[in-house]
């Protein structure tokens, strides 16, 4: 009556995923074709209502991850926890897994606990150093405990926070710390989202300008259906500068290119050459000016033009 139900231990391993995949699904998906080697083992319970994988060992391409797995099923939507360490973790590959063990269904969970301490993550193009993390997903609203992220565009990003709608930005606040050796990756991958905003440009070839960052993000939001802004200020030290940045965004992030922002910025430096070079300008006639301070405003859309002052 309750459907076909299984306890005991699974072992799969495959050296072309692909091919296995091909077993369930008329289709297969790429991240599963770039695979050149698959396995799982685990101590698993399948029923109608659960799916639970513990002791499990997943192998993706020899990057080796173990730990637990457990899926139940309720109206709402799926309630999924999860606590992996090990090596690199291909997430694109897992999402893709999951669909054959635990069901055709992609939709997001509506409950996800997660504890994850993993020497890197892989996901839509994106590769990131070490990661360690315990975050919570309920009902819409995103709680994370702890973060400490390495490798990310060359950067190390700590902190905590919240957001009562995760998907739109909407409500609550995070507190990030940012270090590392320059931010000119960064900027890059910047100006690949909005390319139309080209102020940063000239700091992607010359990381001197960008040095030793160490970085502090705040953003909040009010949320609600008042359309609220996003805030943010970030503050700290770059290239030997002391700036302090101020600004508020739509709250969806889809929103960024066509919607109003508004941002000012501050600098200080002992050696006024540098915020000049850091700004594009020519240098040679501001060598040696002392100490500068300074403002620049922007307004506008990314997809269009900002109107500026300095």
């Amino acid at each position: 009556a309750g459907g076909l139900e299984f306890e005991g231990g699974l072992v799969v391993a495959s050296n072309q995923p692909s091919g296995f995949a091909g077993l369930f699904r008329d289709t297969v998906d790429l991240a599963i074709r770039d695979l050149a080697r698959g396995g799982l083992a685990a101590d698993v319970v399948f029923s109608a209502n659960e799916q639970s994988f513990r002791n499990m060992e997943l192998d993706l391409n020899g990057e080796l991850i173990t730990g637990s797995l457990d899926v139940k099923r309720a109206e709402a939507g799926p309630d999924m926890r999860a606590q992996l360490r090990g090596r690199q973790l291909d997430l694109d590959a897992v999402r893709a897994l999951s669909a054959l063990f635990l069901g055709a269904s992609n939709a997001a969970p509506a409950r996800l606990e997660a504890d994850l301490e993993l020497d890197g993550l892989k996901f839509s193009g994106i590769e990131t150093g070490e990661l360690a993390t315990q975050f919570l997903i309920e009902n819409g609203q995103l709680t994370v405990d702890t973060l400490a992220l390495s490798g990310l565009e060359g950067l190390t990003v700590s902190g905590s926070g919240r957001l009562e709608n995760w998907k739109t930005f909407e409500g609550g606040e995070f507190k990030l710390e940012i270090n590392g050796t320059s931010l000119s990756s960064a900027i890059a991958r910047i100006n690949a989202f909005a390319p139309q905003f080209t102020l940063l440009d000239h700091l992607v070839d010359k990381p001197s300008l960008t040095r030793d960052a160490d970085l502090k993000l705040d953003i909040s939001s009010v949320g609600g259906e008042d359309e609220q802004p996003l805030d943010m200020r970030l503050s700290g030290t770059a290239g030997g500068a002391t700036f302090s940045i101020v600004g508020s965004l739509p709250q969806e992030v889809s929103r960024w290119r066509d919607e109003p922002l508004n941002l000012s910025l501050r600098m200080d430096h002992s050696k006024g050459e540098i915020i000049a070079e850091q700004f594009g300008l020519a240098t040679s006639p501001l060598a040696d000016i002392g100490t500068l301070r300074m403002d620049f405003t922007a307004a506008g859309r990314l997809s269009s033009a900002l109107e500026t002052s300095l």
